[in-house]
C-alpha cells in the first residue's frame, strides 16, 4: 500500500479550516518530497513490501499500523524503505506504541496521519531523505530519542500536539526539531559533546536541560521563535518530572556556556531565570549577548572556603529529590524521607533502605526489571 502525503493534506484541508498556515506548510514538504525525488532520485527501497500492524522480522518497505492499540517493533538489523520511496512507516490509528531498533529510511521514517500515538521510541536509527517523523495532525505523547535522526532537512517535523519529547541520542538534521504546533515539554542532552539541537518555530512551553557532566549538557540552537515563550529548568529538579532510563542532572559548579542561543529575554518566563538545585547549587541564566545564554551554577557542597579535599555533604533523599541507586552511599543516605529514589533497567542493589516520612517514592522502570535485595525499614 503507498502513502500519499499530498493526499492526507488535501484531505485534512478539507475539515480543518483554522489552521490554513499548518496546510500550507505541510504542502511545502510534499512539494520538497516531490522535487526530492526529481533531483536525487527515489529514496532506497528494500522491494518486500511489509505486512500491515505486524512487527517485521526482515527487511522490508512501507509498514502500515492502522488497527488501534497496537505495539510495533523494528527490531535490531532490520531496515523498513519507504514505499514507492514514501515513507517507511505510517501510523493511522490510535493508541499506538512505535519501537524502532532498526534503520528506517525512505522520504520520511515515520508519518503519524489523523492518528493518535502513545509512544515513539527510538533507539536505533532514521536515516531519511527529507523528514525523520512528520506528525500531521495527531497527538503524540512521548517521543523518546537516544538513537540517531539524520535527515536532509527535518528530525521531527511537528503539525499536531506533541505532549513530552525526549532527547538524550542525536538529531543531526540541519532542523533537528520544526515545531507548528503545541511541544509541552522537551527535555534535551544533546548538545555540549557534540553539535547542539537545532530548534524552529513555537519554542516548547517547558525546555529542561539534562546535564550529564560540565563536558556533556544540552543546548538548544533555535531560531524564528517570534513571541512564544519558554520556561527553562534542569532536568531533575522540582517542577521537572524525571523520566524512566534517564537520571537526574548531574550539577557541578561552574559555566555551562551557550545552553540556549536564538532567543532574547522577552522569549523566557522571567521566574525560570533562575533558581536552585539539589546540594546547595544555586544557577543563573546569564545573557552574553543579545540571544546567546550560559548557565552559571555557583555553591553545592563544597561552597563556602575551607580545603578543596573536604568530604562533601551526604543528605538524605528529601521531598523534592530524584536519587538513582548509584548515589546512594556516596551523594545521599539510604534513607527514603519523601523524595524519589528512581531504579533504571538492570540496577541491583543490597543496600537496606530507611522510610522516614511520608510522600516517598520508589519509581520502577518502566521496561525491564531492577532488584532491591535490602530490607525496607
Amino acid at each position: 500500500m503507498t502513502f500519499s502525503l499530498k493526499s492526507t493534506i488535501a484531505q485534512r484541508e478539507q475539515t480543518t479550516s483554522n489552521k490554513p498556515l499548518i496546510a500550507v506548510l505541510l504542502r511545502c514538504v510534499s512539494l520538497l518530497l516531490f522535487m526530492g525525488y526529481l533531483s536525487l532520485g527515489m529514496p532506497e527501497a528494500v522491494a518486500v513490501t511489509c505486512t500491515a500492524n505486524t512487527s517485521p522480522v526482515s527487511n522490508c518497505d512501507g509498514l502500515l499500523i492502522s488497527n488501534n492499540n497496537s505495539t510495533i517493533t523494528v527490531p535490531n538489523g532490520v531496515t523498513v524503505g519507504g514505499n514507492n520511496g514514501g515513507e517507511a512507516i505510517g501510523i493511522t490509528s490510535t493508541n499506538v506504541t512505535l519501537n524502532n531498533a532498526g534503520l528506517l529510511r525512505g522520504a520520511y521514517g515515520v508519518h503519524a496521519y489523523n492518528a493518535n500515538v502513545a509512544t515513539i521510541n527510538n533507539t536505533g536509527t532514521i536515516s531519511s531523505s527529507f523528514v525523520g517523523i512528520l506528525n500531521s495532525y495527531s497527538p503524540i505523547a512521548t517521543l523518546n530519542n537516544t538513537g540517531t535522526i539524520s535527515d536532509s532537512s527535518y528530525g521531527v517535523f511537528n503539525a499536531g500536539p506533541l505532549t513530552t519529547l525526549n532527547n538524550t541520542g542525536t538529531i543531526s538534521s540541519p532542523t533537528g526539531i520544526f515545531n507548528l504546533d503545541t511541544l509541552i515539554t522537551l527535555n534535551n542532552r544533546q548538545g555540549a559533546s557534540g553539535s547542539p539541537l537545532t530548534y524552529q518555530g513555537a519554542l516548547p512551553t517547558n525546555y529542561n536541560i539534562i546535564i550529564a557532566s560540565p563536558t556533556n549538557y544540552g543546548k538548544l540552537s533555535a531560531s524564528s521563535v517570534g513571541s512564544t515563550t519558554v520556561t527553562f529548568n534542569i532536568y531533575g529538579n522540582t517542577g521537572t518530572t524525571l523520566v524512566s532510563g534517564i537520571t537526574a542532572s548531574t550539577v557541578a559548579a561552574g559555566t555551562y556556556s551557550s545552553v540556549l542561543t536564538g532567543v532574547s529575554a522577552s522569549n523566557i518566563i522571567s521566574s525560570s531565570l533562575s533558581g536552585t538545585y539539589t546540594g546547595g547549587y544555586t544557577w543563573l541564566l546569564v545573557n552574553t549577548s543579545s540571544t546567546i545564554w550560559d548557565l552559571v551554577v555557583t555553591g553545592g557542597p563544597s561552597s563556602g572556603g575551607g580545603s578543596s579535599t573536604s568530604t562533601p555533604t551526604i543528605t538524605d533523599i528529601n521531598s523534592g529529590s530524584s536519587v538513582s541507586i548509584s548515589s546512594l552511599g556516596s551523594t545521599y543516605n539510604p534513607v527514603l524521607a519523601g523524595g524519589t529514589l528512581v531504579l533504571n533497567t538492570g540496577d541491583s542493589s543490597s543496600t537496606s533502605i530507611s522510610v522516614t516520612s511520608a510522600g516517598g517514592v520508589i519509581q520502577s522502570p518502566t521496561s525491564g526489571s531492577a532488584t532491591l535485595s535490602g530490607a525496607l525499614t
